[in-house]
């Protein structure tokens, strides 16, 4: 999740103010504190529940 967290953020950031790519990265690091470490193909919607409830 993380290296596919890093190639999104580059790709959009070429289209992003400086502090819009700042929030988004401030976002990013949420996701990456729980789901960072996860398999992007493993990725669950159930993943994603606890997430956000964790959050």
């Amino acid at each position: 999740m993380d290296e596919w967290l890093d190639q999104w953020l580059a790709m959009k950031a070429e289209d992003l103010e400086e502090a819009t790519i700042y929030s988004y990265r401030i976002t990013l690091d949420r996701v990456r504190g729980r789901l960072g470490q996860a398999r992007l193909q493993g990725l669950t919607e159930e993943d994603v529940e606890q997430w956000m409830q964790w959050g």
